[in-house]
């Protein structure tokens, strides 16, 4: 019931954050179904010297890559509920909604909670998985998502 962003752990042979933040965007956004790109292509466009990562936040053994997504985020949209149906391997099911949110709001909410990770709510639009509708809803962000932007938001040292 709460809302994350991609990511997951760093798989063998990958010795680079960036790698495993690309190819877990890649999989859980099912990337290769819902806007036709590959796992390469998607490296490239994470890749901090490309110029597209406007953020890179580090937090204990977690890192986050802020990038932009605008230009693909019709199409995703648009393709992310068929994708998912058309997939079989579990990984690439495990996101079941998703939820469009302004960063902005997402710290807001942080700096007006800043003792707790726990139900730590923003203003987002979710995507309906039967109709495609947008429908504005509030909703609840994962502690662990809030715990890894805190020191971000609230401009404190990183651990």
């Amino acid at each position: 019931g709460t809302f994350d962003d991609f990511g997951g752990k760093r798989d063998p042979g990958e010795n680079h954050p960036g790698i495993t933040a690309a190819r877990e965007f890649f999989e859980e956004a099912i990337l290769s179904e819902t806007l036709n790109v590959t796992l390469p292509e998607v490296e490239k466009y994470i890749d901090i010297n490309a110029g597209n990562t406007k953020n890179i936040i580090a937090h204990a053994k977690s890192v986050t890559y802020i990038i932009p997504f605008d230009d693909f985020l019709g199409k995703f949209i648009k393709n992310f509920y068929q994708a998912r149906e058309r997939v079989s391997k579990h990984h690439l099911r495990e996101k079941d909604r998703i939820a469009l949110v302004k960063m902005k709001d997402i710290q807001d909410a942080i700096k007006a909670n800043p003792k707790t990770v726990l139900n730590i709510t923003v203003r987002g639009i979710v995507i309906n998985p039967q109709t495609q509708k947008l429908q504005r809803q509030t909703i609840i962000l994962r502690p662990f998502f809030v715990k890894k932007l805190q020191p971000f938001f609230l401009d404190k040292k990183y651990y």
